[in-house]
């Protein structure tokens, strides 16, 4: 997962088995889950680590994940998957806010997936409960780590042509139709293997808020002018020339930047499938998401972000990059309560190796 910087093997698997569901409700999707929902009011803690109060607790009836209209012949096979490591209250509150402020996936994803990594039988009861539908991918016996987690993935969306991902510690915060949206941008450039939902590789509001966040290539639609996508920009290597040579550019100087981090990454958005099987499995190997890029871009594939921030990061900030007290200030604004000290990394949680 790329950290923001300034200058300064896949087989088949069996599905899980199903349990009977708890009825949660979910407003329609036309709907605003608005910042102000008095949840914080309850004053309990929450069971997952982290945080305390939950937004989602307002909401009522079921999280439904059936198609609402069959597909055409022409359209593309779309699937959803989402990959998650005993942490249930950060898995349900990624999947209902992707649910809610998705407008378009009721019509547009064909089947939902979920890959877990090690959580206790407790805890797959309880994700298993909340989101009712998902059809959940058993990992063989023994393997540990998400490389293995996103193999599964792979594997199990490899007829579909489009695949929106989703981990398990981002609570979306707008509402967008995120699958045509993506698709849109995956047409428009076929070097374009991946769309990310947040620009830059934002994990937060707090650096785009306050237009710190920088790089890429911003493409305008030819008779509005509006921005569409960004290309990402990868400078180099955090510490190499071309990298500082980036932030020494007019106007990139005190600035943010996700520069060092190639292009590909496991922040949600949407897999073009045959640039993913092009580019081949995920290897259990340090930094695997970092090297998994550096390949991404030997083949000629590129990664392009929607131009705003959809979801903010619940897990453990990666490397220090955005302060605590800013991120006290963005959750508040949610709904949220954020409590560094008990956060806890999925990477931490399933003896994944990353790049740091």
């Amino acid at each position: 997962m790329a950290g923001a910087m300034t200058a300064e093997a896949g087989r088949p698997v069996a599905p899980l088995p199903r349990r009977g569901s708890l009825q949660l409700s979910m407003p329609q999707p036309s709907q605003q889950l608005s910042p102000s929902l008095s949840v914080l009011s309850s004053g309990r803690a929450s069971p997952g680590p982290g945080f305390l109060a939950t937004p989602e607790d307002a909401l009522e009836g079921p999280c439904i994940l059936t198609r609402s209209t069959p597909r055409r012949p022409d359209e593309p096979r779309i699937a959803a998957a989402i990959t998650t490591s005993r942490r249930p209250l950060l898995f349900r509150r990624a999947m209902l806010s992707f649910r809610t402020r998705c407008l378009d996936c009721l019509s547009r994803v064909d089947q939902w997936f979920a890959v877990d990594d090690g959580s206790s039988p407790e805890e797959l009861a309880e994700m298993q409960d909340a989101v009712p539908g998902l059809t959940w991918i058993a990992k063989p016996a023994g393997e540990r780590g998400h490389p293995t987690s996103l193999n599964a993935v792979l594997n199990a969306t490899r007829e579909f042509d489009y695949t929106v991902f989703l981990e398990d510690d981002f609570f979306f915060v707008k509402d967008e139709d995120f699958v045509t949206k993506a698709l849109a941008v995956l047409d428009s450039n076929a070097t374009i293997g991946q769309v990310v939902f947040n620009a830059r590789y934002a994990l937060t509001t707090t650096e785009h808020d306050k237009a710190e966040l920088v790089g890429g290539d911003e493409v305008r639609d030819p008779t509005s002018g509006r921005v569409t996508h960004i290309i990402h920009e990868f400078a180099g290597p955090a510490g190499s020339p071309e990298w500082q040579a980036f932030f020494n550019r007019p106007g990139n100087g005190g600035k943010v930047a996700n520069v060092h981090w190639p292009h590909f990454s496991l922040h949600s958005g949407v897999w073009r499938m045959a640039a993913m099987r092009t580019n081949g499995p995920f290897q259990l190997e340090s930094g695997f998401e970092y090297v998994y890029g550096l390949r991404w871009m030997e083949k000629g594939f590129k990664t392009a972000f929607f131009p705003g921030v959809y979801s903010v990061h619940l897990g453990k900030p990666v490397n220090g990059a955005v302060k605590d007290d800013a991120l006290d200030a963005m959750y508040a604004g949610y709904g949220l309560r954020h409590t560094a000290n008990g956060t806890v990394s999925a990477y931490d949680l399933n003896g994944a190796i990353r790049r740091r």
